[in-house]
């Protein structure tokens, strides 16, 4: 056997899973955590899920800043420690990890068909950019200013954000 070929074919395809090409939850996942998203998160982090001034943006790049080195794990730990807000720990371990799915698919992350596990420890960067995020910190916005986005939702028309002006890059934690 040439192991010249079966090697490149063993580190391509460690990429590809690393990559999240193979996905990290289902749609049906998904869509159950979009029906959570909607009924406890919405108010505050609105249907978009671009924010509002009582909680931060879950989708685009000040959410990626915040959260794209931070495992899986971490947000949906955080989620159910903190959220709703008023009233932590209220909702079923397998919703809180469904609205963790619909957070990943409304940035970008891929659909597979394995069930998104709460512990998954793949950073959220990874998830969403696959071989194409950066660790580095990322560029945060200033604060009220909408970065130049575009995401479509499948309940929604496809939202763009307004053009804003970069901070200096930042590293922000959960």
């Amino acid at each position: 056997m040439d192991l010249r070929f079966v090697v490149p074919l063993l580190l391509a395809s460690s990429i590809v899973q690393a990559a999240g090409l193979t996905g990290f939850y289902t749609e049906q996942q998904a869509a159950q955590g979009k029906l959570g998203y909607d009924q406890h998160c919405a108010e505050c982090h609105h249907l978009t899920l671009r924010g509002t001034g009582h909680g931060p943006e879950l989708a685009g790049p000040n959410f990626m800043a915040k959260w794209g080195n931070q495992t899986i794990a971490a947000l949906n730990a955080f989620s159910a420690a903190q959220m709703p807000a008023g009233a932590p720990h209220s909702l079923k371990p397998a919703l809180y990890t469904a609205i963790t799915a619909h957070i990943l698919r409304v940035n970008g992350a891929a659909a597979g068909d394995r069930a998104l596990s709460a512990d998954l420890a793949t950073s959220i960067g990874v998830a969403v950019r696959g071989a194409a995020w950066d660790p580095a910190p990322q560029a945060a916005f200033r604060p009220g200013c909408k970065p130049p986005i575009q995401f479509e939702d499948t309940a929604l028309e496809t939202v763009e954000f307004p053009s804003c002006e970069l901070l200096e890059p930042v590293t922000l934690s959960p």
